[in-house]
């Protein structure tokens, strides 16, 4: 009788147990927090100015809707959108994404979600937006773009100076140039007055010479008519001498 007694014991605990084991309601699994998938930056090049896409997938394995999605860039905090607003399906990831112009220097930004009970963010990722001049050195012949810089001001130094040379050498040799033109002009000039002081000697010779024909030429007509007045009076000396002989006999 006493094991009977301890048996429907045993048994009365074992029904109270459960009793309150299926009488108490199940727990429910515990809400999940977001995850973020996908994270990426995108822009044509790195130059300020130039729009950055940032895009992020949120991923809820509870399907919940996300309360929250932002870019945290710096010290700001900008809302990203939705890039399919048809897709509802959180459990398998949806896109967000955000663009935005940035000016010049090095940030550090990260992404944050929130379906309302729990908040997920990532680690802080590094940014550098360069100045279009810092740009052209951030090549991969970046090096040698540096060593064109630092030569150009070398470069235009020389180029000026030999400009400034070749502009020298061609005034001294205008210079010279002139100073031979006026040479041969004046030389030419002091030509053309021997010539004309020649001309003009040449001139009077030919004319002395003519004048000494002229006197010549007089002095043979006075000689000949000397020597004809000569004759004549000859002749009348002998036509009076025979007169006189013809009137003595």
């Amino acid at each position: 009788m006493r094991h009977r007694g301890i048996l429907g014991l045993a048994a009365a605990l074992l029904l109270v147990n459960c009793i309150l084991i299926y009488s108490v309601p199940g727990t429910a699994e515990p809400n999940q927090a977001p995850s973020i998938k996908n994270t990426r930056c995108f822009t044509e090049d790195s130059s300020e100015n130039t729009p950055y896409t940032f895009y992020i997938s949120y991923q809820d394995t509870d399907n919940d809707p996300p309360s929250k999605v932002v870019l945290l860039l710096g010290s700001k905090e900008y809302s990203m959108s939705e890039t399919d607003p048809t897709d509802e399906n959180y459990s398998d990831g949806k896109e967000y994404a955000i663009k935005k112009s940035i000016s010049a220097g090095k940030y550090s930004y990260s992404f944050l979600v929130s379906d309302g009970n729990h908040t997920t963010q990532t680690t802080r990722y590094s940014l550098e937006v360069m100045t279009s001049f810092e740009e052209f050195f951030d090549t991969p012949h970046g090096d040698l773009h540096k060593v064109l810089f630092m030569l150009t001001p070398i470069f235009v130094f020389l180029m000026v100076a030999i400009i400034l040379l070749f502009h020298r050498i061609n005034k001294n040799l205008s210079k010279l140039i002139d100073a031979q033109v006026k040479k041969v002009s004046g030389e030419d000039i002091r030509s053309s007055d021997n010539k004309k002081a020649i001309g003009k000697a040449s001139g009077e010779d030919i004319r002395s010479s003519d004048n000494k024909k002229a006197i010549g030429k007089a002095s043979g007509e006075d000689i000949r008519s000397s020597e004809n007045h000569g004759t004549n009076r000859k002749d009348e000396d002998i036509d009076e001498g025979e007169a006189g002989s013809t009137q003595g006999e």
